[in-house]
């Protein structure tokens, strides 16, 4: 197995996501039961959980029940504050126009 720089299998240059561009993976997903959003996501089920109940709390996720599954969806509040991560991300990346 090949290991990089960073010590990462492959070769690959270590890359840690913020805080901020957790949410907005969260929040991409739009419609999704906690395991998908933790297999999106790439984060364990109890770093998961502080971040729903935040997004929830802030109002950018509401909470339905459906065939006995749990499904977070982003709401029009959560689609904006993601597009502001967007945005911010761009800007930092010098993307923006």
């Amino acid at each position: 197995m090949l290991v990089g720089h960073s010590g990462n299998p492959g070769g690959a240059v270590s890359s840690r996501r913020n805080k901020f561009e957790i949410i907005a993976d969260i929040l991409r997903l739009g419609k999704a039961s906690r395991t998908r959003i933790v297999c999106s996501s790439n984060l364990k089920f109890g770093q998961l959980d502080k971040y729903l109940r935040w997004l929830c709390d802030q109002g950018c996720l509401t909470v339905t029940h459906a065939n006995k599954k749990t499904i977070y969806c982003t709401t029009e509040q959560g689609r904006k504050l993601m597009e502001r991560i967007d945005e911010v991300g761009e800007i930092l990346r010098g993307e923006a126009t």
